[in-house]
Order: C-alpha cells, then structure tokens, then sequence
C-alpha cells in the first residue's frame, strides 16, 4: 500500500514507512528495510523519525556483518543530530558504535567510545556495562593498569550489580597474576560478600586459598582449600583445591619443623578436609626417614580415624609394609590379610597377596604361600612380580611334595626369563629335582645352565660339586673328578660341598692309585673340616697312604 500511494510529506506516512521498515528486518529482509529506511531518511530526515530510522538503519547493516557501514551510520547519526535536543536518545548510537568496535577486535577505538558514553552519559543504565566492556578492552591491550582501574570503579559504584560479580573476578585475577595479593584477596572477598550464593563463589574462595598459599600462608591457605571442598564438593573446582591442599602440605612437610606443624594442623582441625592428609604426610616422613615402627604407628592412625580418606588403601598397605619393614611379622601379616578384605579393588592388591606369600613361606606356610602366588599370576602383575611368584611357587611345590608341578614351574621359569638374575637358582633346583630322581644326564644340562648363569660364590661350588657326582652315576670318573677339583679349589675353604668334593677327590685318586694327590685332599681335609671323625679318618688315610708310599 505504501509503495502504491503518492509521495507525501505527511507524519503519518513517515511513522508507516518506519514500521514497515522495522517490520522487513525482524524478518530478515535486511535489503529490503534498508531501501525503506534509506528514502524515509532522505525524505524525513529532518523529522524526529529520522533518529530511529538512522539507529535501525545501522542495526541492519551490523546483523549483515557490514560493520563499517553501520559505524558510519552511527557516527553520521551522532554527527547530525547531536545539537538537536536528543541527546539521551542519541546514547544507543554511542554504546552500539562502542560494541561494533570490540566485535571487530578493534580493542583501542572500542575503549575510547566505552569511555565516551561512561563520560556523557553517567547515569544511563548501561553505563556499568560500559565500564565493564572498557576494562576488557584495556585488558586485551595488555593494559592491565587501565583494565583495572574501570573494574575497581565499577564495583566501587555497584559492588552487587549482576555485572560487578564479573568485574571482581577479573580484577582479582590481574593483582592475582601480578602478585598483588593482599589486592587480590580484597577483590575476591568483595566477590564473597556480594555473591556468595553464586557459582564464581567456589571460584572467589579458590582463588583466596591460592593467594595465602602464593604468600607463603600454608595453614590459611589449608583452610580455605578445605573450605571450598566441603562446600563445592564433585567439582572441578574442589579438584583443584585438593591438588593445592596436597602442595601446600608437602611444602609444609618439607620444612624442619613440617612434623610439628602438621602434627598441630591435624589436632587444631580433626574433621577438615587436609586433617587426613597431614596424617599421611607425617607418616611418609617417618617412613622415608626409615623410622618403620613410628612410620607404622602414624600409619594406623591414618586408617583408624579416617576411614573414608581418599588414599585409605595406601595409608594401609604403607602400614602393614612398615611393620614389615621392622621386623614386626606378625603385625605385617595381620595388616595384608585385612588389607585383601577390606580394599578388594585396590591397585595394591597385587603387591599385597605376593608379600603375603612371601611371609607364608618364610614361615614355612607352603600350602598357602602357593595360593597366593598362584592368585598373582592369575592377575595383571609388574613383570618383576610375576617373575619372582612364579619362582616361589615351584619351590612352595617342591617343599610340599608336588614334585611334578615344581618341575614345570622352573622349567617354565627358564624358558620365560632366561636372562633373568634368578635363573642359576631356578637351574639349580630343576637340577636337584632331576638329580633326585636319577635323571643324572638331564640334572647335569641344568647345572651347567645354572654356573653359565654366573651364580653366587656358594652355589657355584655346589653345583660343580653335584656335577662331579652325577658325572660319577654316569660312570665317567675322569668327569667327575675335573668337576670335584673346581670345587675343591674354591676360596670358601670350609664350605660344606668343597670339603664332599675333597672327600669324593681323595677316594677316586685313591682307586685310581694317584697317591699323593690321594694325599694332598686328606691334608686339606684334616686343615679345614671341622668334623672330629672326619677330620681323624682323613689323618688315618693320610698317615697310610704315607707309609706306603715311603
């Protein structure tokens, strides 16, 4: 209808012209609008619709992301109608000319028009928003200064206002990251007073815990941490307040007098959130000091009075190694069997049931000892533990009788671990099983494969003195007596298996009527058996030997 009626000057024909303009760009129809508003400018431009009509011109060009065209808009708008009595009208132009500018990143022009509309328009009810916008723009510019001081006056005229919950934060986290924190802890606790019911609270309180930890206030800073966990829990912000509770406890845990400290902290506050935590540090303290009983004590506490602690299944496990650790079997027992009850999912699980075993054995439990190393092997292990269970548990089965299951245990322990530093033993035992059950060639493959192993001074003695005897068996007494002599020439002078080779050396020189070697073994055996009867049959041999020789 519009376009179909005369030109005509008439108010009611510009109003029209502006609602339909309006109409067009609620609807998208920017071009459209824009052509509308472009006439109804030139032709009521003068009237007091061409303000909107110039405001809701600029508004379409901006939603068409021509910002240059509605910066234009605004600036010839304020241009034109500055002098005509409306002003306050005119406001709109200067914060959306300002907002324009920030979108685009033009940090340096949007700050100077924020403060051109704080400047003129000082009671508009954008006017925080402006100062707001303003220190972020500064902010952007690394002019943290400027950023600053527009939140601090921000807060200073609204300190609840729903835009001043932000400026707090921003302006504690710039004196945060300059290390200003007694201005810091002022922004957050300003934050703390007006909001507290908010979701920046959790963070307003973090923050003031980070500040008393960065000042070097670890018992405060404690405090605030335990604060936020208790209030915040299942957030990301209680997460990091524990991970500041656990630093702040292990510099506390550093210092001489950490103990004392921490010993204080936990009395001063039992049911705070670090309580169990400065448990636990005192008793790492005691056990990296290699104080295992008082370590254990402190331990124990640990367990007993708080049995919900995030690290209660370490706490234990640490105890009951402690008591290991001196000497207190009984108690260490105790503490991995309650352990297995009590923390069936733990990741020390494991490690627990292979040193439990390992007391079993040592107490000569063999039976049971083997259940639990057979339950390691069944689970998802360190190697080094798989290793070292696999060998316990063919000698828990050779102890108890199951020689079959012994035997492919250490068979199996060879061919899985050939280098291993275990293997001379695991050698040696397969070849005493063998050896026992007169398998003499087979015996003699595992000793070699044991002394090739490098083994202990003491082994290797008794496995050249076993060579010698099954080289014997075999009827190759030349064999065994090359084996006896190594034995024999073995440093250990007075080592049971050296003295048998000597013994086993003297009788076969004498059968192969090598007298004076015959000899020469009986005087080493007088020298150093401490046998009496063996010692006096030597001398009696020795002494024969002698006059019949003469």
């Amino acid at each position: 209808m519009l376009q179909k009626m005369p030109q005509s000057t008439s108010t009611w024909r510009a109003y029209a012209l502006l609602i339909d303009a309006d109409a067009l760009a609620a609807q998208g129809r920017h071009d459209e609008a824009q052509a509308v508003l472009q006439t109804l400018i030139e032709d009521f431009g003068d009237h007091d619709v061409g303000l909107p009509a110039n405001r809701l011109l600029a508004w379409t060009y901006a939603q068409q992301g021509k910002d240059n065209l509605a910066i234009a808009i605004e600036e010839k708008m304020l241009a034109r109608y500055a002098d005509e009595g409306v002003r306050e009208q005119l406001s709109s132009a200067y914060i959306n000319k300002a907002h324009i500018l920030f979108n685009n990143k033009k940090y340096k022009e949007a700050a100077v028009a924020y403060d051109e509309f704080y400047r003129q328009y000082p009671t508009h009810p954008d006017r925080l928003l402006a100062l707001y916008q303003s220190g972020l723009c500064y902010s952007r510019l690394q002019q943290t200064g400027d950023a600053v001081d527009r939140w601090e006056a921000l807060v200073e005229a609204d300190p609840a206002s729903e835009i001043s919950e932000r400026a707090w934060v921003r302006a504690g986290d710039l004196y945060f990251q300059a290390e200003y924190y007694e201005d810091a802890k002022r922004c957050y606790q300003g934050l703390l007073d007006n909001f507290a019911q908010s979701r920046a609270a959790a963070l307003g309180m973090l923050r003031l815990a980070q500040c008393e930890f960065n000042a070097g206030q670890d018992q405060a800073a404690l405090q605030l941490y335990s604060e936020v966990m208790a209030r915040f829990p299942g957030t990301g912000i209680a997460s990091e307040a524990e991970r500041g509770m656990e630093v702040a406890l292990y510099r506390l845990g550093q210092s001489e007098e950490g103990g004392q400290v921490l010993a204080e902290l936990v009395e001063q506050y039992p049911t705070s959130a670090f309580a169990a935590d400065a448990q636990f540090e005192i008793a790492m303290r005691r056990y990296d000091a290699r104080e295992f009983e008082a370590a254990a004590e402190e331990f124990r506490r640990v367990v007993s009075q708080f049995p919900s602690y995030s690290a209660a299944d370490r706490a234990h496990f640490l105890m009951a190694e402690s008591y290991h650790q001196a000497g207190q079997v009984a108690e260490a027992r105790n503490g991995y069997e309650q352990f297995l009850m009590f923390f069936p999912e733990s990741e020390f699980q494991i490690t627990v049931r292979f040193k439990l075993g390992t007391i079993r054995f040592v107490e000569g439990d063999y039976m049971q000892a083997a259940v639990d190393f057979s339950t390691v092997l069944e689970e998802e292990a360190p190697d080094e533990i798989k290793r070292a269970s696999l060998f316990n548990l063919a000698l828990c089965k050779k102890l108890i009788g199951d020689v079959e299951g012994a035997r492919t245990a250490l068979a199996d322990y060879i061919d899985k671990y050939p280098s291993d530093g275990q293997v001379a033993d695991a050698a040696y035992q397969l070849g005493d099983i063998l050896e026992n059950a007169g398998e003499y060639e087979a015996a003699e493959a595992q000793y070699r494969k044991a002394i090739a192993a490098k083994p202990s001074g003491e082994l290797k003695v008794e496995l050249y003195c076993r060579l010698g005897i099954c080289r014997e068996e075999l009827d190759d007494i030349d064999g065994a007596i090359s084996f006896y002599e190594k034995a024999a020439k073995s440093k250990l002078k007075s080592d049971a298996y050296r003295l048998t080779a000597l013994i086993r050396c003297a009788a076969l020189y004498e059968q192969k009527e090598d007298y004076k070697k015959a000899i020469t073994a009986y005087r080493d055996l007088v020298k150093h058996a401490s046998d009496s009867e063996l010692v006096a049959a030597a001398e009696e041999r020795a002494a024969h030997l002698e006059s019949i020789t003469q």
